[in-house]
């Protein structure tokens, strides 16, 4: 993985990326490593374009993250198409299957 560094970030809002990180027990450096994950994975979600297995596997967690609030299309090399749902919407579709 490549370093990263953010100069001249303002005090008062590094102060509050360490206040979210300790509250969710990562160091400064997870947190903002997740933060900057989440944007990219939500970035590939948000442009309509199914995500690849590549972009899957290279930011997994982030991916996840998107997928429990909505439905993420996944594209394999070979054209074949998934979708990872959020549990709740898992759960609605197959209530509703199951009352056909």
């Amino acid at each position: 993985m490549a370093d990263l560094e953010l100069p001249d970030i303002p005090d008062v809002v590094f102060a509050e990326l360490q206040s979210l990180a300790r509250r969710s027990e990562l160091s400064v450096e997870d947190y903002a490593k997740d933060v900057i994950c989440d944007a990219v994975a939500q970035f590939w979600h948000s442009s309509k374009d199914d995500i690849t297995i590549t972009q899957l596997q290279a930011n997994l967690e982030a991916i996840l993250r998107v997928a429990e609030r909505e439905p993420v299309f996944i594209v394999r090399e070979d054209g074949q198409r998934h979708v990872i749902l959020p549990p709740e919407e898992f759960e609605r579709i197959n209530r509703s299957t199951e009352d056909r």
